[in-house]
């Protein structure tokens, strides 16, 4: 089956956008969604390709290009300030304060602007595991955490409880190896907390800030 050119654009450039605005975000969504919402985003393309139809044939690339870069564009564009916007107004309006995200961990993860300080993870097995300064860790990858989207973590363990004793780990930073990170699977774990600021707030301030200074004797 031969399908029309803007109709192959419509849903490559559809999909392309659609994939920008919900990385992350797809494991929620059904084949009917993903259909939908990339037709939506198609639009945008075969908008930009209707608009440079006056071009010649040979630059026929161009429509194509320019018609998945808006489409790209517009799904860019609708996860920075779209979900927010939309959200605030149906807020404001009174309609409802659902995200649209069928997990907790995935509104989480995604949430612009969020900057963890602190991770504390409880394992199935006892051990309690502590980030205790993020911010120490910046060169590492992720700067030392990364949030999975199936729920596994990777972070700097840089202090471990287990059955009462204390760790301190001295070694995570080697200015030769680099950092140590630890990967903790999502079937290893029973409980993580988050100490999180949004840099929005006005009253945010970094793990060092929050440590008051010790007055001179």
């Amino acid at each position: 089956m031969k399908l029309p050119l803007e109709i192959q654009l419509a849903l490559g450039g559809g999909y392309l956008g659609y994939c920008v605005a919900y990385a992350g975000l797809r494991r929620g969504h059904s084949s009917t969604d993903a259909a939908m919402i990339s037709l939506v985003f198609g639009l945008f393309a075969v908008g930009a390709f209707r608009v440079l139809s006056w071009l010649p044939f040979w630059l026929v690339w161009v429509q194509l290009a320019a018609g998945v870069a808006l489409a790209v564009a517009a799904g860019a564009a609708w996860r920075k300030w779209g979900p927010r916007a939309v959200g605030k107004l149906q807020e404001r309006w009174d309609i409802h304060q659902d995200d649209g995200l069928r997990y907790a961990w995935d509104s989480l993860v995604q949430e612009q602007g969020l900057k963890v300080s602190q991770v504390r993870v409880l394992t199935r097995d006892g051990a309690d595991l502590f980030c205790q300064n993020r911010s120490a860790y910046e060169d590492a990858a992720g700067t030392g955490l990364i949030l999975g989207g199936d729920g596994g973590i990777v972070m700097v363990v840089d202090t471990e409880e287990r059955d009462g004793r204390e760790e301190l780990r001295s070694n995570v930073v080697d200015r030769f190896y680099g950092t140590r990170l630890t990967y903790i699977p999502p079937e290893s774990i029973a409980r993580v907390e988050l100490r999180c600021v949004l840099p929005t707030s006005s009253e945010a301030v970094t793990p060092d800030e929050a440590v008051p200074a010790v007055p001179p004797a």
